[in-house]
C-alpha cells in the first residue's frame, strides 16, 4: 500500500445565538503541521468571528492505493 495523498481539516466549533453551536471549517491543514500551530491559528480566526470558540476539532485523511 501507498499513501498518494495526505490531506487535513479543522472545524471549528463556535457558541451561537439562542444556545446553538455554530461550525466553520478550515481545509487544507498540512498533515506535517504542529498541534499548536494548528491551535493558534484556529484561535486566530475564532477571534475575529463574532462568537467565542468552543472547541476545535482536528481530522487527518490519507488516500491509501494498493
Amino acid at each position: 500500500m501507498t499513501i498518494v495523498n495526505q490531506t487535513g481539516y479543522v472545524t471549528l466549533y463556535l457558541d451561537g445565538p439562542d444556545n446553538k453551536t455554530l461550525s466553520v471549517r478550515l481545509g487544507n491543514v498540512k498533515p506535517t503541521a504542529e498541534d499548536a500551530d494548528v491551535y493558534a491559528v484556529a484561535q486566530a480566526v475564532a477571534a475575529l468571528l463574532a462568537h467565542p470558540l468552543q472547541y476545535s476539532l482536528r481530522v487527518r485523511r490519507a488516500e491509501i492505493t494498493n
